[in-house]
């Protein structure tokens, strides 16, 4: 806790949702193609992290290393999907799009932890009340914009909707294996290796894209500046996973990046038809969350 009030997880969520914001934002400013920027992202997340595990070192538990590059092969497919499709649907589209992945989270995570089951039913009005505004905060989330969701969108992106569901469960139980001080830096740099290993091999038998565009300088700087948000987003979420009860939790408070990407809109001059009562509504529903999750007295 926080000052006594605020959950750690809470904290580590709201700097998560400012980072993903930037990675939102920057893919969109940059317009590069979908895989260069995924690749050097990771090549950058690797390069940053060397000094903080040489520190900190690195785990010892082969069950870490195994579930890291497990999810490591999840994100890789994903990353590249959903880098390729923000410049197409637009940032506040894809933002839109992932909310509907949290409630799945959140009930799929009792079956991982029956005993939380159990805690929760001690709680069964708090229970309610959290489950009610985890469902308002993913229901304001997605009519946030009020463009349509096209049915393109979500076959463009279905996998990325997949592992948003998967990622946030396989975080948790990552975060759960080892220390607080040592976990969140292992995880960036043994993922971030997994997958550029993963994606130079596919580069090398595919060629999705020619070479001059993946060494392009655009390619390089964007990559080079969503790797450095990105790695403030792995860090605190990995935080937030470690201190939560609930993965499906932590998402509620990273929606916050979607008025994050709002206000960045309307600083620019970028007209767009957002509800602000959804926006509104977001940061409520994640602010009565907070405070029913750090109330003391049981109910």
């Amino acid at each position: 806790m926080l000052a006594g009030t605020i959950p750690l997880w809470a904290v580590f969520g709201l700097i998560c949702a400012a980072s993903s914001a930037l990675v939102l934002i920057i893919p969109e400013r940059v317009q590069g193609a979908g895989f260069a920027i995924a690749f050097w992202n990771k090549v950058a997340a690797f390069f940053i992290m060397i000094p903080f595990v040489v520190y900190a070192g690195l785990p010892t538990q082969w069950e870490f290393y195994a579930l890291v590059a497990a999810q490591a092969g999840l994100w890789a497919i994903s990353d590249v999907i959903f880098f390729k499709t923000i410049p197409k649907v637009g940032a506040g589209v894809v933002s839109r799009l992932l909310p509907a992945t949290v409630i799945a989270t959140f009930f799929l995570w009792f079956l991982f932890d029956w005993h939380l089951v159990g805690e929760y039913l001690k709680t069964p009005v708090r229970s309610a009340l959290v489950v009610a505004a985890l469902c308002g905060s993913i229901y304001f989330a997605m009519r946030l914009k009020k463009d349509e969701i096209s049915w393109g969108a979500v076959r463009m992106m279905w996998f990325v909707l997949f592992a948003a569901v998967i990622g946030p469960i396989m975080y948790k139980i990552v975060a759960n294996m080892t220390t607080i001080d040592q976990g969140p830096f292992a995880y960036v740099i043994v993922e971030s290796f997994i997958m550029v290993c993963l994606w130079s091999v596919f580069y090398a038998a595919k060629k999705p894209i020619p070479l001059s565009v993946l060494v392009s300088k655009k390619s390089l700087q964007g990559g080079a500046m969503v790797g450095v948000a990105m790695c403030i987003v792995s860090l605190s979420k990995f935080a937030a996973m470690h201190y939560v009860d609930n993965p499906g939790l932590v998402p509620a408070i990273k929606y916050l990046d979607a008025i994050i990407v709002m206000a960045y809109y309307k600083l620019v001059g970028r007209i767009e038809r957002a509800d602000v009562v959804a926006g509104l509504g977001i940061v409520a529903m994640a602010a009565v969350i907070v405070v029913l999750k750090s109330m003391p007295v049981a109910f």
